[in-house]
């Protein structure tokens, strides 16, 4: 079992431009990346957020295809 790695505050400071919490989420939320908010109000962010190639992304954005044929 792996252990999951989070970017830490510099990281996610770095990636935004933004030093705030509201500046970072906004930034995430505009950009796609996937985040969640901690209980005191920082964004977390994984490091397969942002390291994750174009095909995983589509693969999440594909969604539900029946396969049921014509």
């Amino acid at each position: 079992m792996s252990s999951i790695e989070f970017l830490d505050h510099h990281e996610v400071c770095a990636l935004t431009g933004a030093r705030t919490k509201a500046g970072q989420i906004a930034v995430l939320s505009k950009n796609g990346i996937r985040h969640t908010i901690k209980l005191n109000g920082w964004p977390c962010v994984t490091t397969v957020a942002v390291i994750a190639t174009a095909t995983e992304h589509l693969k999440a954005k594909i969604g539900w295809q029946p396969k049921k044929a014509g």
